[in-house]
């Protein structure tokens, strides 16, 4: 999706040079970096299906970060055309859908952080509670194992 909006962008920006309307760089440059940000994107959800940890943290990431900037940058009184303006609020919200999706607790259960062990924010504090319980067991029966075995001595041997 991100890519067809970035395309009709760069269409429609020719479409008007082509019929002698004057199309600013920033437009041209907005459309190049679109196509851009989705190939790189692309790249990520492609290695991300491999199942590449990193990957769906860069894409998660990114997801979130572009659409906070694209927003700011159509802020910009006088910088771009409503056309394109209408164009960055719709890049904006196909991103905030794909990291609301990335976000799921689905996605994090399959895309499990490397050195956790596959133990999910939910889970973690039953996990918690359940190691604690049984550090404090160990602890309770070594102790006193400890105080029985020292019951008998009287002193030093």
């Amino acid at each position: 999706m991100e890519f067809a909006l970035g395309v009709t962008a760069l269409v429609i920006a020719l479409v008007l040079t082509l019929n002698g309307q004057s199309v600013s760089w920033p437009v041209w440059f907005r459309g190049v970096v679109v196509l851009g940000i989705t190939t790189t994107l692309f790249y990520f959800a492609w290695r991300a299906r491999e199942g590449y940890y990193w990957a769906y943290s860069r894409l998660k990431l990114f997801s979130k970060i572009f659409p906070v900037i694209t927003l700011v940058i159509a802020a910009i009184p006088g910088l771009y055309p409503l056309w394109m303006i209408t164009e960055q609020i719709l890049f904006s919200l196909v991103l905030i859908g794909v990291a609301d999706y990335l976000s799921s607790d689905h996605m994090r259960q399959v895309f499990v952080k490397p050195g956790t062990l596959g133990v999910t924010d939910s889970d973690s504090n039953t996990d918690s509670a359940t190691n604690t319980a049984a550090a404090t067991n160990t602890a309770t029966a070594t102790a006193t194992a400890a105080a029985t075995e020292n019951a008998g001595n009287t002193g030093p041997r």
